[in-house]
Order: structure tokens, then sequence, then C-alpha cells
């Protein structure tokens, strides 16, 4: 097998107009499949220049253990990928209000029945607002980050019955008896954790887990859905929504979001947007059980 890494530098959020990510592609003779390993800064543990430096070990004969964003680069580059699939995902609205309803009011809603909403840089009278708004329309699955405290939550969680929200993510306390899930800080007994591949790598069941985005490109987003239909996830929305947010995608043909699903038809890259950095014969067996453990 030969292993390509290569950078891309391109304009993919509003608010990150030069993000920067690595892709890998892992070609045998039978097929070639593509990987994105993209740290997510104040999460990872490693950099991107970390990571960078982990992949071209491997030419040397590095053995592990694996950051969890490249086990998930490498491993999504070996899964088999149909010519065409589809899986249910979530929306996913975040920024100020007017962003937020800017979103709502543009992005083809039909059909959807999930959105995640991020209020942690909103004010309580924000928050309600946009909250009351939105939860016509979808089972919301609010995120808070931590950054709320006991008593703001509190006073939230009053203008609303247990039936308005999917869950609360990281709220920092108990809610009860509003469901909760965790993503920062590690679940308590049974709870529902967050689970973002490029920060945890591969999740090692699909018990009580939510397969979620770390604002990856399209090749990532792609990477995460076709990791749920590997690991034969039950088929509930996924937190992949943030695809509408890209300024512009590596993929050549785009994922199509559309009645509650995500399609994707190819996971090629556009390969002028990337710069090939080296390649070199890879034996990804030896890693397996590093990736499928996501450590």
């Amino acid at each position: 097998m030969l292993l390509t890494i290569y950078r891309y530098s391109i304009p993919i959020h509003l608010w990150n107009p030069a993000q920067k990510g690595l892709v890998v592609r892992i070609k045998n003779e039978e097929k070639t499949g593509w990987g994105e390993v993209l740290p997510l800064p104040g999460r990872s543990i490693e950099s991107l220049d970390e990571a960078l430096s982990q992949l071209l070990d491997l030419e040397k004969g590095f053995s592990g253990p694996l950051f969890n964003s490249v086990a998930f680069g490498l491993k999504s580059a070996s899964l088999n990928m149909p010519t065409s699939f589809s899986w249910p995902a979530a929306l996913f609205f975040m920024g100020s209000v007017s962003q937020i309803l800017y979103q709502f009011e543009t992005y083809p809603i039909a059909g959807f029945s999930h959105a995640k909403l991020k209020l942690k840089d909103l004010s309580l009278k924000d928050a309600l607002f946009v909250t009351k708004k939105l939860k016509k329309h979808f089972l919301l699955r609010l995120d808070m980050n931590l950054q709320w405290s006991k008593n703001e939550l509190k006073e939230f969680c009053s203008h609303f019955h247990l039936d308005d929200f999917d869950y609360i993510e990281d709220p920092g306390c108990d809610l009860s008896p509003f469901p909760v899930a965790y993503d920062e800080l590690p679940p308590y007994s049974n709870q529902l954790e967050i689970w973002k591949p490029s920060v945890k790598g591969i999740p090692p069941s699909s018990h009580n887990i939510i397969l979620g985005s770390s604002f990856e490109s399209g090749i990532g987003l792609a990477s995460i859905a076709n990791l749920a239909r590997h690991l034969s996830f039950p088929k509930v929305p996924l937190g992949i929504g943030t695809y509408h947010l890209l300024q512009e995608d590596l993929l050549e043909t785009p994922l199509v979001f559309s009645q509650g699903t995500v399609t994707i038809s190819s996971i090629s890259p556009k390969m002028a947007l990337l710069d090939k950095i080296t390649e070199f014969r890879y034996a990804p067996n030896r890693y397996e059980k590093m990736e499928l453990r996501g450590v």
C-alpha cells in the first residue's frame, strides 16, 4: 500500500478564513481511500504540526501509539466506501442571534427533525429567544460548552419541558430530569457521550455514543458517516451539520444534506487544493488495534 500525505490551507469557515489541515490517501491495487487529519485546537492534545510529524515518522518505522486525529484519518482512508450512501444527520446553528437566524432562514431545513444549537456565547435572554424559535421546528441538541453557571442553567430550563430537547450537552452540572450529554467532560455512568473522532479517535463501541464533527471539511464529515456505517451505529442523526458553514470544500462532489439525511456520492478531493508532502509504502495492519481503540 502507498500512503500519500497532503496539506491544505483554504477558506473553510467564516470565522476561520485560512484553516489548515492534512489529508491522507491510502492506495493499493484494488482501491483508493481518503481521510482527513485535523486536530481541534483547545481539545486535541496534539497540534497539526505534531500530527504531521507522526505521519512522517511512519515511514521511519514508528510503531505508535497514534494521536487520535492521525488514527481517525488513517482509519478513514483504509475503510471501504460505497459508491453512494445516506445517513440521518442533524443540522447545526451557532453564532450571534442574527447569524443563527440567517442560517435558519437560508438553509433547506425541510425534513430535518434534529438540530444542534450552540448557546455558549449567548446571553440568557438571547438563548431563550432563539431556542423558543427553533424548537418549533426541531428536537434540539443544546450545547452549553461548560460556559453557563448553574443558576443560569436552572433559569433557562424553567422555561421548557423535557420533550423540548433531545439533550443538553456539557451543562457542567446536574440538570435532572432533563436529558444531558457530555463531550468535553467524561460522561457519568450511562449518560450519552458526544464522540468527535478527530479528537477522541475511533469509538470502542456504538453504545450511548453520537458521532460528531470538529469542523472538518467534507472529507472528514463523509468519513464520520462512513465510520458510523462501518461500525453499525444505530441510525440516529449524526452531528455533522457543520457542512453548511463551509466557504469552500475539498470534495469534488459536494455532500448533499436534504430531507433529514446526508448523502455521500464520492470522497474524491479537488487535487488542485492539496499540496503533496510525501508518499511512501505503508503497512496498516500493525496499527489496526490501536485505531479501533482510538488511542
